[in-house]
């Protein structure tokens, strides 16, 4: 494939997608399909020849969407929100075409700029304390993007080991090994704690202004997890759970999950030195660059995503889409259906933010539930 036929496939490959995303209130949500149906769909082995790209569109609809859970669709109840957007999927394609490795800012400075200025809009916009900014003259840390939460839990846990081994080695002789200082870091008992402000299961919420002095007193690292809840700071009025946020060294949400950014995209702000970031790449901010503009091939995918849902959507429109959904939520806590049978109950907490919805069996009816009331569809 060349230029010329690209430019023309690229253009059918946009009205599908436009197509597909446009229609697929219509499609069925979940496949019925079994394991290993795709086996018998392609060939055993792969082409010797190249194939026609006739060929291999065909196979979307043939081979591919048969399969597809449509977590686009408004019909999708399962699991948690993963939200997507026109500008986060044009910001995809861009990133596809630049392809660039910027795992140091001298291999792609623009990617390690980018990334910086836009964590910095992501802390302003939720609220969050100076001390993770880039570009303070207070601060000490920054922002970083990650594929996952988990991942990012890990990195968050590599810091806190990182930052325990400075402090070995202020204590102890100034030129004992780092072999010597990681023989110390025995986990008898854990040293962090890791707080939740609207967790993906449950959206549970800690109080951080209980927690931070214990940690602050006894020198625990303090993480916070707000993997789904997070995006809900945008509104200054939904803050109030993070009253103690002073306290914390690491913070962590997804924008993919109601930011309307695409899968994967997960938001890490530091608040302390990422030391010796010269030796150990996993404690410098140009690290990450890997995943700004294309999560597959760890580029530059998510930032270029959040990047354009900001500019083209703006902090105004991020906020008044959760405000919305909050309102949805205050209005299925209006209306008091309480006479519910086979159903699965998941507390969702007093937060005001996180909606449950569960099956309900015999009826073949969907019952959302918000604090203590419930609607069925």
């Amino acid at each position: 494939m060349q230029a010329e036929e690209y430019n023309r496939r690229g253009k059918e490959l946009v009205d599908y997608i436009s197509k597909y995303l446009g229609s697929i209130r219509e499609r069925r949500v979940i496949p019925d399909v079994k394991p290993g149906y795709m086996k018998e769909l392609l060939p055993d082995s792969a082409p010797v020849e190249p194939e026609d790209w006739e060929n291999i569109f065909n196979d979307i609809e043939r081979v591919i969407m048969p399969g597809v859970v449509h977590w686009q669709s408004p019909h999708m109840h399962a699991y948690y929100p993963s939200l997507t957007s026109w500008p986060s999927m044009l910001g995809d394609m861009l990133a596809d075409a630049i392809n660039c490795v910027g795992f140091t800012w001298a291999s792609s400075p623009a990617c390690t700029e980018l990334e910086t200025t836009v964590m910095d809009w992501l802390c302003k916009a939720l609220g969050l304390p100076s001390f993770f900014l880039h570009h303070h003259p207070d601060s000490r840390g920054g922002g970083i993007l990650q594929s996952t939460v988990s991942e990012s839990t890990l990195v968050a846990l590599l810091a806190a080991r990182k930052d325990k081994i400075l402090q070995l080695r202020a204590e102890l002789d100034q030129e004992v090994d780092d072999s010597i200082l990681n023989s110390r870091l025995v986990a008898y008992a854990s040293d962090q704690l890791c707080s939740t402000l609207g967790t993906t299961g449950v959206c549970a919420f800690d109080k951080l202004s209980e927690l931070g002095p214990v940690c602050e007193e006894e020198g625990l690292w303090l993480h916070v997890d707000a993997a789904y809840a997070g995006s809900a700071y945008f509104c200054p009025e939904l803050r109030w759970s993070l009253q103690g946020i002073e306290f914390s060294d690491s913070f962590v949400f997804n924008p993919s999950k109601w930011m309307m950014v695409h899968f994967d995209c997960t938001y890490i702000e530091y608040q302390r030195e990422l030391t010796n970031h010269h030796l150990n790449p996993c404690f410098f901010p140009t690290k990450v660059m890997i995943l700004i503009f294309h999560i597959r091939n760890k580029f530059v995918t998510s930032i270029s995503a959040i990047c354009g849902v900001f500019r083209e959507l703006c902090r105004r429109s991020c906020a008044d889409y959760v405000r919305a959904e909050v309102e949805l939520c205050i209005m299925g806590g209006a209306v008091q259906h309480r006479a519910v049978q086979h159903s699965t109950w998941l507390p969702g907490g007093d937060s005001g933010i996180a909606q449950i919805c569960v099956n309900g069996s015999g009826n073949n009816s969907m019952h959302f539930f918000f604090f203590n009331g419930e609607i069925t569809l």
